[in-house]
């Protein structure tokens, strides 16, 4: 990643998905390793070598709890 916070993250991929929502985990984080988190697309960016930025905010539902 290149970079994360508490509403969203961006991160090179390869190619940009194929829908507007990817899922993401976070393997290096302890605590976070065994989850996925589903994020929405905001925006994109071509990077050099063919590969995307994506910026991504995280989508959360149900009631905060």
């Amino acid at each position: 990643c290149r970079d994360v916070s508490t509403t969203g993250f961006a991160a090179v991929f390869p190619a940009e998905p194929a829908t507007g929502h990817v899922f993401v985990s976070f393997p290096e984080v302890p605590d976070a390793a065994p989850f996925a988190v589903l994020a929405k697309l905001v925006r994109t960016r071509p990077e050099p070598g063919g590969e995307v930025l994506l910026a991504c905010r995280y989508v959360h539902t149900g009631d905060g709890k």
